[in-house]
């Protein structure tokens, strides 16, 4: 990504970030910011992924597994293949009951706590009628209608105790997973913006535009609506009947193009 499109994401998330405090009329003053370590969370430099639990635990994907902080301390949930070697988290999620799901390279699973409480990792691949290739993991959301792992150009459905997949099609290949109120959307590389509506993914109106050459890079919720932010620096507000509404960053493009 250049740095035209880190800058647009800062600017998206600052934004309507910016908005939504003004509401807050409780938050006064600078919050602290507490910088952590690797030496002091004993794991690697690289995290990618945060998530915070039902009982308001934090958690963060990282090269040495999943770190757990509790506001004190710091603790690691490895995720071991078949060698005992520890495998990078890459995503994590939480549903709406606090569970925390994770994907991993080679493999995917979910949180779940042992007698004493202490949080260890469950694969659920084993739920697969056949293993599928999980070496390369993109993202897990949680949504109304599951838990979805978005693995290569393939998303893996898991609900009740069973996965249905969601594949690529040759050259209209799956880039992206999102998800917005509960409801899961797909992107694909030729045709765009897909919602799945009752088990079936359903072409979203205006979706099409989204496609390989104009990839939607995130899509986030706000009071005031729905926004989608795409990897080339565009900022859409995208209505519940599908309009598309561009906004104008108008001092950002005259800054930084």
């Amino acid at each position: 990504m250049t740095f035209k499109k880190h800058i647009v994401s800062l600017v998206f998330a600052l934004f309507f970030m910016a908005g939504a405090m003004s509401q807050r009329n409780e938050i006064q003053g600078a919050l602290n910011i507490r910088n952590f370590t690797n030496a002091e969370y004993n794991g690697h430099n690289q995290v990618f992924s945060i998530t915070q639990d039902g009982r308001g635990i934090m958690y963060f994907g990282n090269k040495s597994g999943v770190l757990e902080y509790d506001g004190v301390s710091w603790r690691i949930i490895k995720v071991f293949n078949k060698k005992g070697d520890t495998r990078e988290v890459n995503s994590l999620t939480t549903d709406k009951l606090g569970h925390v799901y994770v994907a991993a390279k080679e493999d995917l699973g979910v949180l779940l706590a042992d007698k004493s409480g202490k949080m260890h990792f469950h694969s659920l691949k084993h739920h697969f009628p056949k293993i599928p290739d999980l070496k390369s993991p993109k993202k897990v959301l949680a949504g109304n209608a599951g838990v979805f792992y978005h693995y290569g150009g393939e998303v893996y459905q898991f609900v009740g105790d069973h996965f249905q997949t969601f594949h690529s099609v040759a050259g209209d290949e799956i880039y992206g997973l999102f998800q917005v109120n509960g409801k899961i959307f797909i992107a694909r590389n030729k045709t765009g913006l897909y919602q799945l509506v009752n088990g079936k993914l359903k072409a979203a109106m205006n979706g099409a535009r989204y496609n390989s050459e104009n990839k939607i890079y995130s899509i986030l919720n706000f009071s005031n609506g729905t926004y989608i932010q795409t990897s080339e620096g565009q900022i859409d507000k995208y209505t519940s009947e599908g309009s598309i509404i561009p906004v104008e960053l108008s001092y950002f493009k005259q800054t930084y193009n």
